[in-house]
């Protein structure tokens, strides 16, 4: 995940220098569509990212909504360590840095944003 962020960020900077020195309507309208195209892949990722967040937060509440009362003392046990397992957080990663969500589209972004300024900085 964390070298999906990057290259995203890459390829959305790159893009967008791209967009800006494009000299020609055809030229400018196809690294338009790869501009718009990873932009919704890296908001198609953090939604998934957050609702994998979602889901995982539910299922202690699903266990507690259960008629888990009704059944075997095995089966509670059970249910009460799913239950404890269900209050860590689980969710996908870009490395030990942090947990992707929708707020990671954003920092994607804003790295591409600082991305674009340093080659752009550099081209000139």
């Amino acid at each position: 995940m964390l070298l999906e962020f990057v290259l995203n960020s890459v390829s959305l900077a790159s893009g967008t220098i791209q967009l800006v020195l494009a000299n020609s309507a055809s030229s400018l309208l196809s690294v338009l569509s790869i501009v718009v195209l990873v932009l919704v892949q890296i908001f198609v990722l953090a939604w998934s990212a957050n609702e994998i967040s979602i889901a995982g937060l539910s299922i202690a509440d699903a266990v507690a909504a259960s008629k888990w009362e009704e059944q075997t003392k095995q089966v509670k046990s059970l249910l009460l360590v799913i239950m404890m397992r269900a209050q860590i957080p689980i969710g996908l990663t870009a490395g030990p840095f942090f947990q992707m969500s929708t707020n990671s589209a954003l920092m994607t972004v804003k790295v591409a944003y600082s991305y674009m300024s340093f080659m752009a900085n550099n081209y000139q």
